[in-house]
């Protein structure tokens, strides 16, 4: 019977081992583990690449304050400057934190490699916050033909959303109780405080006829409190209709960028 030597554990363990081991691990999702030999093998030997891919892998773990760490430590004069100081950006974009992103690109040369990349992700960042759009031919210059027809698409949504008016919806209420919350899209509720805010009125009509003054009275609050009620339910269906539009929107939105990789480069040369 042949005998078949089996790989001693210390070999293993031995940092071109680990390397290859972290990279497999990396290149399959499996980034936590992929940090961990990573890690191991920095302590014996330094390696740019490596400490790059820990900065993406804790990116696609979303820890994105950590990744930020790793990125934002590279010295001008490395190799994975470039590449480290995109990414940095990126994740700014990635936290939503849109005015930092913006700050920092102001305070980006044009000089750098990637500037067009961190320009352009910062013209699409007005597509997701309340901030005033840009002008849509600066817009269309950092886009080239096919990635400018998609994301004009979105600008013009966003320039155009479907929006309730909180003023219109509280006075078509006020006007005719529920009409503001058929107005924003709650039919039924609309239908069910007209009839309630009617039915209450018009006991206390019946009552004050009647000569029941207290029962005319507590009807007439009654009517007051759903009355003022009902408009307060109407704006606030009104807002959360514009909620419901924005958030779609912005949801519909960030599926086409990560398809698009944020009209980043991907990195896929790293698992070669």
């Amino acid at each position: 019977m042949p005998i078949v030597l089996l790989a001693q554990p210390a070999e293993l363990f031995q940092p071109g081992n680990r390397l290859k081991f972290g990279n497999y691990l990396f290149c399959s999702n499996d980034y936590l583990r992929a940090i961990d030999e990573f890690q191991n093998f920095l302590k014996y030997k330094k390696n740019d690449t490596v400490f790059f891919k820990i900065g993406l892998a804790y990116e696609k773990m979303r820890k994105y304050d950590i990744a930020q760490l790793y990125f934002a430590s590279y010295p001008e004069k490395n190799a994975f400057y470039p590449e480290a100081r995109l990414e940095f950006h990126k994740l700014f974009f990635l936290k939503k934190e849109f005015s930092a992103l913006r700050e920092n690109v102001a305070r980006t040369g044009k000089n750098f490699e990637y500037y067009p990349e961190i320009k352009r992700l910062s013209y699409i960042s007005y597509l997701f916050d309340d901030t005033d759009l840009p002008d849509s031919n600066n817009f269309k210059l950092w886009f080239n033909n096919s990635g400018q027809k998609k994301i004009i698409r979105y600008y013009r949504i966003k320039l155009n959303l479907p929006q309730k008016s909180l003023t219109v919806a509280g006075m078509l209420s006020a006007v005719i109780p529920g009409l503001g919350k058929i107005y924003a899209g709650e039919t039924g509720d609309g239908i069910t405080a007209l009839i309630v805010n009617g039915l209450l009125g018009f006991l206390a009509y019946d009552n004050f006829r009647a000569g029941h003054k207290f029962r005319g009275w507590l009807f007439s609050g009654l009517t007051a409190f759903f009355y003022a009620g009902n408009i307060y339910g109407s704006v606030a269906a009104a807002q959360i209709y514009n909620n419901k539009i924005k958030t779609g929107y912005k949801q519909e939105l960030e599926m086409f960028l990560e398809r698009e990789n944020y009209f980043l480069p991907d990195y896929k040369n790293l698992c070669k």
